[in-house]
């Protein structure tokens, strides 16, 4: 703490204290034994300090307290309230199976690459204007992962374990990293780099992926498909358990939100232009540190207060935990002015409140670190179809903190993880040996990811040059080209190296996006066992993607099993109804059989889930007029003819047909003359 700085109030600073020169340094409390000094094997100064036996003195004479306010219970019903309203959200879609489009944050991302203007992308954009205005207060008050975090500190420290804040230069900057991958690099992928590969290196294009042309702006407001892109809960478990308790537990409280948190990456730098602050009144603070002391963002409040008068720090999440605790009553959140916040960063080494932060690695540690981060990410992010981006993240941030401890045990004498002492005295302790094997495992099965990876990607190169046509693919009479066969059979090499080792693989586990491309080069070969067993793997990891169910039914279809087929559709539909192709696909195979009324069933329930799809009653009208069911097949008509007015004149003509065929001559030319009047309307 700098002597230079004292809140002290003014009437105080004149006289000295009881006990005290005049000039001395402030003391920090009654210290029993001395410290020790030691040297690092890298010669930094290690010094120990004993615990204080008795708190320092009060300018007040009372002890050290902090004060009690009701705001972390107002915080903490807010945090519930969110998770009611995520309940209620998935309630109403249960039970009405339409409902608002989901409100997660990523789905921000479809509007700028597929033009889909989302709840979600409102909503971010409402977050961005309140955070330029009154700072994190989302990050703080109304985040799920933040409430996760918060939870998962809390059972954390009554196992009496109090994780500190993992500190680094250059790592924070992983979010904004983050950010502009998610949000930005699709649009310029897009919009600048295909353009320029495509003028001086076409073949560079295979390195960034497919690109679409932009489709242009549209509205989704509503789905039926809520859970569509979300993790199911064999994934979203973990998911939690590791953006909830190992990254509080590796990197202190709050580790993702400061590390990994992509959306964080944006609401940071915005922040730093806030106006709203948690600001100091000099006359009643007194330097105690209880607000940094109790601040889970790992925020130093203290250095910042000395420096401009107000928080700084871009982490801060107005919790107002600084505020709750402070037991002067010295800080509030007020409006202060930007520019007079800059202060920190122009002020010179060795004034008051300058003092270099300090930080837990050196640099070059950091930027091993973060080689380190950007191998683990590309290995994880997407294996076996598991990981998505921000699973892969929490990982990955949590490996920053394991690789730092062990560059720590090759150097330091003594280090500790917590409560386990690794080593002691330049000797490895059993803390030690397990934690160095338990690395070393973890290290085995990135290595082994990272083999996994590297064999799709040759098989995607291979697979690249296959590009028959799916008419080709299906019509089992003609001969696939050899070049294309050659291609075909070299990914299928590699697919099936990077497969489970069940299926002959190197992998953990198949792969099921793997097993479906396996299939399709399968059919390629004209190997129909093949594809089929590849496809049956893919549904038992993924059985609830409609296109591997109807993918999986096309090729019982093309050797002859009709029956077989029907019934893996209907298995598919019955333990996931909303499985709309499926349920189209297993209705035209009823009706194709003779069994109408089972495929007017399916198509009525695929009408539920796609009310917007004119195909759909269009069919159900065909097959209800088939049923002798006129009435009801001429009211779908009329609604195929509202969702798509450009056929309109076709389906009242059908109509006519149909009124026709059951005798009511009259009704069918006013439904002609309908058709002709649609007709004109659309000349």
């Amino acid at each position: 703490m700098d002597s230079n700085i004292d809140f002290m109030p003014p009437r105080l600073r004149s006289r000295p204290r009881a006990g005290r020169r005049e000039g001395a340094s402030r003391p920090m409390g009654r210290i029993a034994g001395s410290s020790s000094v030691r040297r690092s094997r890298r010669g930094e100064r290690r010094v120990s300090l004993t615990v204080l036996k008795e708190p320092p003195p009060r300018r007040s004479g009372r002890p050290l307290q902090p004060r009690r306010r009701p705001l972390g219970r107002w915080r903490a019903l807010a945090l519930i309230a969110v998770h009611i309203l995520i309940l209620l959200h998935v309630v109403h879609w249960l039970t009405a199976e339409r409902t608002m489009a989901p409100v997660v944050l990523s789905n921000a991302m479809k509007t700028l690459e597929l033009g889909q203007i989302n709840p979600a992308f409102v909503l971010f954009c409402i977050l961005i204007l309140t955070t330029l205005l009154f700072g994190r207060f989302f990050c703080g008050w109304a985040c799920h992962m933040a409430a996760l975090q918060d939870l998962c500190l809390w059972i954390l420290r009554k196992f009496g374990l109090r994780p500190a804040p993992f500190r680094a230069r250059l790592l924070p900057w992983i979010p904004v990293f983050l950010a502009l991958y998610m949000f930005a690099w699709p649009t310029f992928r897009r919009e600048a780099l295909a353009p320029l590969l495509e003028r001086v290196w076409p073949a560079g294009l295979a390195w960034i992926g497919p690109v679409q042309p932009f489709p242009g702006w549209s509205a989704l407001w509503t789905t039926t498909e809520m859970w569509s892109g979300l993790p199911n809960a064999l994934v979203a478990i973990p998911f939690l358990l590791v953006c909830g308790f190992a990254t509080v537990y590796f990197l202190g409280a709050r580790g993702f939100c400061n590390y990994g948190c992509p959306y964080g990456g944006i609401f940071k730098p915005v922040s730093k232009l806030a106006p709203g602050r948690i600001i100091v009144d000099p006359d009643k603070c007194d330097a105690c540190g209880m607000c940094t002391a109790n601040c889970t963002s790992g925020v130093r409040v203290l250095d910042d207060l000395r420096v401009g008068g107000a928080v700084t720090d871009s982490r801060c999440v107005r919790t107002l935990d600084c505020v709750m605790v402070c037991p002067q009553n010295a800080l509030k959140f007020r409006f202060k002015k930007p520019s007079s916040q800059g202060a920190r960063n122009a002020a010179p080494q060795g004034q008051a409140g300058a003092a270099k932060p300090k930080r837990d690695v050196t640099l070059s540690e950091e930027l091993i670190l973060l080689v380190f981060f950007l191998l683990t990410l590309f290995i994880l992010r997407g294996l076996y179809d598991i990981f998505p981006l921000l699973f892969a993240v929490g990982i990955a941030i949590c490996a920053l903190p394991i690789g730092w401890k062990l560059l720590r045990l090759t150097e330091d004498d003594n280090v500790r993880l917590h409560r386990f002492q690794l080593r002691r005295a330049g000797r490895l302790r059993p803390a030690g040996f397990a934690f160095i094997a338990l690395s070393a495992l973890g290290a085995g099965l990135l290595a082994q990811g990272g083999l996994v990876r590297f064999h799709t990607w040759r098989a995607s190169m291979y697979d690249d040059r296959v590009t028959v046509s799916r008419d080709l693919v299906f019509d089992l009479s003609a001969g696939v080209p050899e070049e294309q066969r050659r291609a075909a059979a070299g990914a299928l090499a590699h697919y099936r190296r990077a497969s489970g080792w069940r299926s002959g693989g190197i992998g953990l586990t198949d792969t099921p996006s793997n097993d479906v491309r396996i299939a399709w080069l399968s059919m390629t070969l004209r190997d129909l066992p093949g594809a089929e067993s590849a496809m049956e793997r893919a549904l038992s990891r993924a059985p609830e993607t409609d296109a591997v169910v109807v993918g999986l039914a096309e090729i019982i279809l093309l050797q002859g099993r009709h029956e077989v087929a029907i019934e893996r559709l209907r298995e598919a539909v019955e333990a996931n109804p909303r499985l709309h192709e499926s349920q189209e696909m297993l209705a035209a195979l009823y009706f194709r059989s003779g069994r109408l009324d089972e495929g007017i069933g399916r198509l009525l329930t695929a009408q539920k889930l796609r009310p917007q799809d004119a195909s759909i009653p269009h069919r159900l009208a065909i097959a209800l007029s088939q049923r002798g069911r006129t009435d009801e097949a001429l009211v779908h008509l009329e609604r195929a003819a509202e969702l798509e007015p450009d056929a309109a004149a076709l389906r009242y003509a059908i109509g006519a047909q149909m009124l026709d065929a059951a005798g009511r001559a009259s009704e069918a030319r006013v439904w002609r003359l309908r058709s002709l009047q649609a007709s004109g309307d659309r000349r």
